[in-house]
């Protein structure tokens, strides 16, 4: 089998072409992949956090979302955190508590859901040419034998004082716990061999017994007993209860291709179906590329999407999604904005911006057609700072992306999803053509859209696509410029808008599969650490 796997982190890419050597498909590759992001990226993912695990069947003719989102347990929210109240970071961040205990501890946990998307995968669209212990053996392996630190994951030890309301640093996590604070309080630098044992003997029987043994098994009887006693909402039968739902997609279109997003609660898919719709309805070769006018134009159909999407993260399951997404990706809803954005320029959302860098993305295609966009992480740097001691991985902190006041549409209560990720796969005359993600907040949204009318309106490579410099807004009247924006483009924009460098704009990963020659090309953003291509 041949393919192709993108991701930030080098040794996930490798350890996904080995299994396409071992004749395993795309998402075989993807879950080997995932399971090593996890290792060598730990802070920012692992068998502790949420994803969105997007994947085309090409034998089904089926594209699905298997989505394995991190659920809220059956605990009550504290009295206190009422009186601890503050307000909220930004339009898809996170509610701020005086003692961050929503970001921090036991009680920002939700259930973590990749293992068990990982596990429905594998059984379900698999290729059954590799067993699950064989997709298991690379990320045991760098767990338990070590691996080198690469500069991408060296930095964020380096940035560990960094905080801001919402995202404590990391520093103030570490101090939270002792497990923790003894396996990642101590920087890391670049070329340095790091060992996680412990992480590694838990991977080792998740490989022998199964994904189940997470939540049902030993290591669910650990997990069970460590969030219980320390008073996290998660009880034993959450754990045990919990499971992953799969959704058909939503489909748009864009210049006679055709846009799969991920539908879920937890995805913003839709709102990049959503900017390209209203594109639509402009003739961007008129305009030069990157020039003030095309950033103009480009970020008032941004904060027109956020106008709309914004009103939909944090969902319960599809109860509030499947009513409005029909109405606010249709061409009637962007026929509405291509005539409101001519003459008004939007002012966008009332909340401040926010990076939300802490996420990692893996893109996969195989000679077959098959392909998946999964994006997952554990929230912010380091999640919770919480580590089962006897585990030896990070659990995720997205309880903090829900209201901790009661009776708003995004309080938290029992069964809600958390996370995000936008995964997107493309079509052209019904076939397959490119996965596409990426780790990055809400600017996620605004650079796959810039990524693909960089390829299908002007006709660059993907790598050049990926590459070309990014601009952002979703705020009122702000637009965000990448450092390699002209000064003279900066000011013409600020006539009428508040400009701001920005040298964070996430960090796209696709993959383009020719309709004609069933060539690969990579698209590996080399924003935030070096991207990573392989073919097998």
């Amino acid at each position: 089998m041949k393919g192709m796997v993108v991701a930030p982190e080098p040794l996930a890419a490798e350890a996904g072409a080995s299994i396409f050597k071992k004749g395993g498909n795309a998402i075989d590759a993807s879950i080997a992949a995932m399971f090593v992001q996890g290792v060598v990226n730990p802070m920012l993912c692992g068998i502790g956090g949420t994803g969105l695990m997007f994947v085309h069947i090409e034998e089904l003719n089926k594209t699905v979302l298997i989505d394995c989102s991190c659920t809220m347990g059956s605990g009550k929210v504290p009295k206190e955190w009422e009186a601890n109240y503050i307000g909220r970071s930004e339009a898809y961040g996170r509610y701020i508590l005086k003692d961050e205990e929503n970001q921090i501890g036991y009680k920002s946990i939700m259930i973590p859901g990749v293992v068990m998307g990982a596990w429905e995968a594998f059984q379900k669209y698999g290729s059954g040419q590799v067993t699950w212990k064989e997709l298991l053996y690379p990320a045991v392996t760098y767990a338990k034998d070590g691996f080198k630190v690469y500069p991408y994951i060296a930095e964020f030890w380096s940035g560990r004082s960094a905080a801001s309301p919402g995202y404590p640093s990391l520093d103030f996590k570490m101090d939270q716990s002792k497990a923790a604070s003894s396996l990642y309080g101590t920087p890391r630098k670049t070329g340095e061999w790091f060992v996680q044992g412990k992480y590694g003997n838990t991977l080792e029987k998740l490989a022998k017994h199964g994904g189940n043994d997470f939540y049902t098994g030993e290591i669910g009887e650990k997990i069970a007993k460590d969030l219980e006693l320390h008073e996290a909402f998660i009880s034993k039968d959450d754990l045990a209860n919990y499971d992953v739902f799969e959704t058909e997609p939503l489909l748009g279109t864009y210049r006679g291709y055709e846009i799969r997003a991920a539908v879920s609660g937890c995805s913003s898919s839709p709102q990049i179906v959503s900017m390209l719709q209203i594109m639509e309805g402009f003739d961007l070769n008129k305009y030069e590329h990157n020039s003030p006018a095309y950033i103009d134009l480009l970020s008032r159909a941004m904060r027109a999407s956020f106008v709309d999407h914004v009103k939909l993260k944090g969902d319960p399951p599809l109860s509030i999604a499947m009513n409005l997404l029909p109405k606010y990706t249709s061409k009637e809803r962007a026929e509405f904005w291509q005539e409101k954005i001519k003459k008004d320029p939007i002012s966008g959302t009332s909340y401040p911006t926010g990076l939300g860098s802490d996420t990692t993305h893996v893109s996969v295609i195989d000679e077959l057609g098959n392909a998946v966009s999964w994006t997952h992480t554990l929230g912010s740097l380091a999640g919770s700072g919480v580590i089962t001691e006897e585990l030896g991985f990070l659990y995720n902190n997205f309880v903090g992306h829900f209201n901790p006041l009661q009776g708003y549409w995004d309080s938290i209560i029992p069964g809600k999803r958390g996370g995000g990720g936008s995964p997107l796969l493309i079509y052209k005359d019904g076939e397959l053509v490119m996965a596409i993600g990426a780790p990055g907040g809400s600017r996620i949204f605004t650079a796959i859209m810039q990524v693909l009318i960089n390829v299908i309106d002007f006709d660059m490579s993907l790598k050049e696509a990926v590459e070309a410099p990014r601009f952002h807004s979703e705020e009122k009247d702000i637009i965000y410029l990448e450092p390699s924006l002209s000064e003279e483009i900066e000011k013409e924009l600020s006539k009428t808008y508040k400009v701001i460098r920005s040298s964070y704009m996430s960090r796209v990963q696709a993959v383009w599969k020719d309709p004609s020659s069933g060539a690969f090309t990579a698209g590996a953003d080399p924003r935030g650490g070096k991207g990573e291509a392989v073919i097998a």
